[in-house]
């Protein structure tokens, strides 16, 4: 038998990236996808071609249905190489996707899919997740609770040992398949995650606050004016600093908007603690308000704020994602795109307007289109579409919504309002957002 010459793979590979440039200049995007089936099915140890072409879909391209193809495409496939590791070479599951941890928003979501998989049985084991360096956790407070979801190696020879079969066994907390019809990134499967949990009676949130957390975040916390028998809602408002560049521009919002909601908030008694990064603008001095984002604090309290609050009031960003999963409804203001809402939610939805005809294009219109999951605003530009502002008056009703809704937020809904938008009925939108069904 011949041997395989040592360039196949690659000239394989560059041949694919040649062929798809092509294809995608001439927006043919169903030939780029059935290309690249095609070659994963050939050389499946390729599959991580996928996330650079996944970002590219989503980011460049702007098509949803390709973006989510080659999600699904990539569980499948990595699913399959990690029993062939198991079956052949008896090597235990090994995350390969350790940049999560650097992000607090990755980190709850992955982790907290993978605690779903497990109560879902779709996996028995705990995954091996090597730390080789513990500073890179984004919030080393949440050490514990990955603890209580994965088989964690800190440092030393055992974790150096498994990171080297973390490509060869490796097992990915990005994209996941719950079902045929719910799989991809945790932000664009959560309602259907939320779905299937509910209909099996399954809890659709993945973490319990520990004492430690709590002890250690009210020490700090009562220095500050925050009682633990205090009501309070947590606030973050995703502003730049943190993770910058052009596609991330509309995912951004302006405190200044949202003062009048805040004051609304403080004037029924509920606290507002407010939290985030040392770069966002400086609160104005409220009555209530307590602003921790100019201040070091313990790891802990920025967790117990987004587990303990009446509710999270914020928008798609990081720390929802640990409200979400501690199970604390929210009020998810400027959600964009429309399908990163979030169940036992109440969902503010962000307008788009088509430029040349000046027309607010419905949920249902952008599903059409091919761009209900786009957050970058590249594809959005090529395709004549721009961002609208939320008014002051929208925040502020929306708070009065969430007050008076609070209770009902992870109940269906009595109708599907929702048919057409690709969204399930367990979606609660706000007055204002309906508008756009």
């Amino acid at each position: 038998m011949n041997a395989i010459n040592s360039t196949f793979i690659f000239n394989n590979r560059e041949n694919l990236l040649k062929k798809l440039k092509i294809r995608l200049s001439n927006s043919d995007i169903r030939g780029a996808l059935s290309d690249i089936r095609e070659y994963i099915q050939n050389f499946p140890t390729e599959k991580d071609i996928l996330l650079s072409l996944y970002a590219t879909m989503l980011n460049d391209i702007g098509s949803t249905s390709a973006a989510k193809s080659i999600a699904k495409l990539y569980a499948e496939v990595n699913d399959k190489t990690c029993k062939f590791a198991k079956n052949y070479f008896n090597l235990e599951p090994v995350v390969n996707t350790s940049w999560m941890l650097g992000r607090i928003g990755e980190m709850a979501d992955q982790t907290a899919s993978i605690h779903h998989l497990s109560t879902l049985k779709h996996i028995k084991k705990k995954p091996i997740l090597p730390i080789l360096q513990t500073n890179t956790l984004s919030n080393s407070a949440f050490l514990p609770y990955l603890e209580d979801v994965f088989h964690v190696l800190k440092g030393g020879e055992e974790a150096l040992y498994y990171s080297q079969y973390a490509n060869i066994s490796s097992f990915n907390t990005t994209f996941i398949k719950y079902s045929n019809d719910v799989y991809g990134h945790y932000s664009d499967a959560a309602p259907g995650v939320h779905k299937i949990l509910t209909d099996q009676n399954l809890p659709h949130f993945a973490f319990t606050l520990k004492e430690v957390t709590r002890v250690r975040a009210l020490e700090y916390l009562k220095q500050c004016g925050l009682k633990a028998e205090d009501n309070f809602v947590t606030l973050h408002l995703r502003e730049s600093g943190f993770v910058d560049g052009e596609r991330h521009n509309w995912r951004n919002v302006n405190l200044q908007d949202h003062i009048e909601a805040i004051e609304y908030l403080t004037k029924q008694g509920i606290k507002v603690i407010r939290i985030g990064h040392n770069k966002m603008t400086k609160a104005p001095e409220i009555s209530g308000l307590i602003d921790l984002v100019n201040f070091a604090r313990p790891p802990e309290v920025d967790i117990f704020l987004s587990a303990s609050c009446l509710f999270y009031y914020g928008n798609p960003s990081g720390p929802c994602s640990l409200a979400y999963q501690f199970g604390r409804p929210m009020l998810y203001v400027s959600v964009f795109p429309y399908t990163h809402v979030r169940a036992n939610s109440l969902n503010q939805i962000v307008p788009l307007r088509e430029v040349s005809s000046s027309k607010i294009l419905s949920l249902k219109e952008l599903l059409e289109r091919d761009i209900s999951n786009i957050f970058s605003p590249i594809p959005y530009r090529r395709k004549g579409i721009e961002i609208c502002k939320i008014s002051s008056h929208e925040n502020t009703n929306a708070v009065k919504q969430m007050l008076k809704n609070i209770k009902s937020l992870n109940k269906r809904l009595p109708t599907d309002k929702l048919a057409g938008t690709g969204l399930p009925n367990n979606i609660w939108i706000t007055e204002e957002s309906q508008q756009l069904i």
